[in-house]
């Protein structure tokens, strides 16, 4: 007896008409490219429009410039483990996609501290000033967040918090980097505390997006029952 003969006649109809032609999704770095595309515009356009920060002469083309790139990079890597874990079978192991995560937060505490070294300035009062730095940061990483957002969406990640978490924190080391060329504030205790609490920040918005779904697919599961 045929596979097709031997299944229910209900059971055949119903796959019967849900069938419909898919695109197969591309690699996750290739979609990833949306955001890279974001982070460049950004690099680029954002510094003219709201102005360099003032001692960018005396951190030199490498703290300036190149630590931004380099922050850049290092959120878009994250970026891209958040569309690999959207995609069934494709995600990192939870080990490897913490250690990624701490790398990530790394490196944004690595260029704050190499820019502070390099200054000579004081480490900072507590709590620091320069409290505006969190929203303007925040809201500047909600382009890359969505972007992120958007395309875990378009897949079907198993792990749908963890992918949130992934994206959101990628978006804020990314959206970081571009920030690190305008923040006027050279205090260390400034950058990990407003800096820091921005890509905390941003990895809650991508855990709360990530439990949204889950709740969307449970009650869509239960509807259909």
């Amino acid at each position: 007896m045929s596979g097709r003969s031997s299944l229910p006649d209900g059971l055949r109809r119903a796959l019967e008409a849900d069938h419909r032609p898919v695109r197969p999704l591309r690699q996750a770095s290739v979609r990833a490219l949306w955001v890279a595309l974001w982070a460049a515009l950004a690099l680029v356009g954002l510094p003219v429009v709201i102005g360099m920060r003032a001692d960018i002469a005396s951190l030199g083309f490498a703290l300036s410039w190149g630590a931004a790139v380099f922050e850049c990079i290092a959120g878009l890597g994250l970026v891209v483990l958040a569309l690999r874990e959207a995609v069934p079978g494709s995600g990192v192991t939870p080990p490897v996609g913490s250690a990624a995560l701490a790398a990530g937060i790394a490196v944004q505490v690595l260029v704050a501290v190499l820019s502070w070294l390099q200054r000579g300035m004081p480490s900072g009062s507590f709590p620091p000033g320069g409290a505006h730095c969190f929203p303007m940061e925040s809201t500047l990483a909600l382009p890359a967040l969505a972007l992120t957002m958007v395309l875990v969406g378009l897949a079907y990640a198993v792990r749908p918090r963890w992918a949130g978490v992934l994206g959101g924190a990628g978006a804020g080391v990314l959206t970081d980097g571009v920030w690190h060329l305008i923040c006027p504030y050279a205090e260390l205790s400034h950058v990990l505390v407003w800096h820091g609490g921005a890509v905390l920040a941003l990895a809650a918005l991508g855990w709360i997006f990530g439990t949204a779904v889950e709740v969307v697919r449970r009650r869509a599961l239960s509807s259909r029952h």
